[in-house]
């Protein structure tokens, strides 16, 4: 433990040690994730939740920090979100059923299924080697706010939009941690 504790004071800095070396690449990948959610804004200016827009803000943060990371390959990023997606539905599509319309659902009840229903998003996500936690803002996002065709169509075409800027620049990206 002792070892741990000093190690972590050993090793902490204000700047990358690497900074100077990738100085391009933090300021060339910075703007990137501010024109990626520009972007996203610009088309999708829908998002009714926080934690949705989270998610989001989640994923580009991920890719233009760790672009050749696991957790950015366009299966994981893609596959995380149509996963939450997917519970998400079964969930209201539950809780409808029970309450009638989505406003009928007492406060309790959403809670209850945002609980359970991120259990299950990181066993089935870990089960489909679909796994991307920012996936799980969308998740509670789409339960607490309601599903709706705007609030999944908002959420896939900011995804497929994020691949598709990953794909077309991943060879002049650089991880940065």
């Amino acid at each position: 433990m002792n070892k741990e504790r000093n190690n972590l004071f050993k090793n902490w800095h204000f700047l990358d040690k690497n900074f100077s070396e990738k100085k391009f690449y933090y300021l060339f990948q910075s703007a990137l994730t501010s024109i990626a959610l520009f972007l996203i804004f610009l088309f999708e200016d829908r998002f009714a939740s926080g934690a949705i827009l989270a998610g989001i803000g989640s994923t580009i943060a991920l890719i233009f920090l760790v672009p050749h990371s696991i957790a950015t390959h366009p299966r994981r990023v893609l596959g995380g979100h149509i996963v939450a997606i997917l519970l998400s539905f079964i969930v209201f599509l539950l809780l409808t059923i029970l309450f009638g319309d989505f406003s009928n659902i007492p406060l309790n009840y959403l809670r209850l299924s945002s609980v359970i229903s991120i259990g299950f998003l990181i066993m089935i996500m870990g089960l489909t080697n679909t796994e991307h936690p920012p996936a799980a803002a969308c998740l509670l996002g789409l339960i607490l706010n309601g599903v709706n065709l705007e609030r999944i169509l908002s959420i896939l075409g900011a995804v497929i939009l994020l691949i598709l800027i990953r794909f077309l620049l991943i060879n002049r990206l650089k991880n940065l941690i």
